[in-house]
């Protein structure tokens, strides 16, 4: 069951019902904010007599009556919604209500057995926030985590009572993109256009006033023209080429889905504790991180450092937050401690390659050997979780920033977009691709200066 205004509102309230051989019902209940949040709320109720699930529905679920009528629905459509949601909503850092840990096995396996349906998240790709009028705290808390994860210009934030009028507005705006004519495509080998270009691109640097008034726009020029200049003017096309078989190369690998898996956990030692609780614990602690409160963060992992002794995902967390912290020597001395004591725990591996690079930026090699290709870590592994992957681009970024490969730097964060949409926020790619414009800045005044 779902209501009927899902679309339109979104957000779905969805019922999940599973009859028993008795004639009693097991369901779930889960809302569902398609536009940001993901699963925001969510129980279940096991082995309920039909006429209790009967007074759930009349009393709870169709409580608004006509107004917002709840209807029978296909199960693909709704497995499609909760799923897709929850997966959008975890690209920008929130994640399911904590009661879907166990609702969400009344739900089919998220495998190629449900057919997978087009359904929009988000509004134009982008966190859409509808503020509540009575829920003001929850209202400051998602503006904060997204304009630190985000910045203000990639995600919608409205109030609940001007979506109309956001909704009428956007949809002008869109009718006037449609009808504006496309410009044609400029010779930027004409020797004038690329002597106007250079010149223009220089005067970016010391531009406060630009920079301060509109910040964004400004770098959203400077990063495009930056890129004309570096493909157009110093790379080849046969470099370019390369670049790209080279990314290629070496993510030859498929990442998965789960973000901490057993492995990234536990690592391969036992334990007397219950995957699941160790990774609610970490999930949480990641999402401190991520909203970047650190007191809290530092709090919690204390309190998990001590109740889950000598489990590596606490661990790990603790070395993410030094990294956090900015505090290199504690972080040099306790990621050698770690991995000391659990030497097969791949994020350790890498933290201490990061170390390394950190320390001795003059011995950085500018060809990566297949030895440290991800896949070859581990030869009975073909497959990464999140949490790894973005662990060894770190290390791999390091690399082709303190080596002055932008283009290697630049296809890798692409590459990663082209692969697995919405792994990294727009802010991040647009982080790497200013990288090169001090190099850029430098070209230009050279080629001025031989082209005056």
């Amino acid at each position: 069951m779902i209501n009927k205004n899902w679309q339109e509102w979104g957000m779905a309230v969805i019922v999940v019902s599973r009859i028993h051989s008795n004639k009693n019902i097991t369901y779930a209940m889960f809302v569902v904010d398609l536009y940001c949040l993901g699963v925001k709320d969510s129980f279940w109720k096991f082995n309920q007599h039909p006429l209790d699930f009967k007074t759930f529905i009349e009393k709870k679920i169709r409580r608004s009556g006509d107004e917002v009528p709840i209807i029978e629905t296909n199960y693909p459509l709704v497995h499609n919604i909760i799923f897709g949601a929850v997966e959008f909503a975890e690209n920008f850092g929130f994640y399911p209500h904590k009661d879907f840990e166990l609702s969400k096995y009344i739900l089919d396996e998220d495998d190629e057995k449900i057919d997978l349906l087009d359904i929009e998240f988000g509004y134009k790709s982008k966190p859409f926030f509808i503020s509540n009028p009575d829920n003001s705290a929850e209202a400051q808390r998602v503006m904060a985590h997204l304009d630190k994860r985000l910045g203000r210009e990639h995600y919608y934030f409205i109030k609940e009572e001007d979506l109309d009028d956001f909704k009428a507005e956007q949809e002008s705006l869109d009718e006037q993109m449609n009808s504006t004519p496309v410009v044609e495509d400029v010779d930027y080998y004409d020797p004038e256009v690329k002597k106007q270009l250079i010149t223009g691109f220089l005067s970016y640097e010391g531009n406060s006033k630009k920079m301060t008034e509109t910040p964004y726009l400004f770098m959203d020029q400077a990063l495009a023209e930056a890129d004309i200049i570096y493909y157009t003017y110093i790379l080849t096309a046969e470099d370019i080429q390369k670049t790209i078989d080279t990314i290629s190369d070496i993510f030859d690998f498929e990442m998965t889905t789960e973000r901490l898996p057993d492995e990234m956990i536990m690592g391969i030692t036992s334990s007397k504790y219950e995957p699941s609780e160790i990774r609610a614990e970490a999930m949480r602690i990641i999402a401190l991180a991520e909203c970047e409160d650190i007191k809290k963060m530092q709090k919690d992992l204390d309190v998990a450092l001590k109740k889950f002794p000598g489990i590596p995902v606490f661990q790990y967390l603790h070395l993410r937050l030094l990294q956090i912290k900015g505090s290199d020597k504690a972080f040099h001395h306790q990621v050698r401690a770690y991995l000391d004591n659990n030497p097969s725990y791949y994020p350790f591996k890498i933290l201490k390659v990061i170390d390394f690079l950190t320390y001795n930026p003059e011995k950085i090699p500018r060809s990566i050997s297949k030895d440290f290709y991800l896949r070859n870590f581990f030869e009975a592994r073909d497959a990464f979780c999140p949490e790894e992957v973005l662990l060894y681009i770190q290390a791999l970024t390091m690399n082709y920033a303190i080596t002055g490969q932008y283009a290697l730097l630049e296809q890798m964060y692409l590459y990663m977009e082209d692969t697995y949409p919405g792994f990294f926020p727009d802010e991040k790619t647009r982080s790497m691709k200013a990288l090169k414009i001090p190099y850029l800045l430098d070209w230009c005044k050279e080629w001025i200066k031989n082209n005056s």
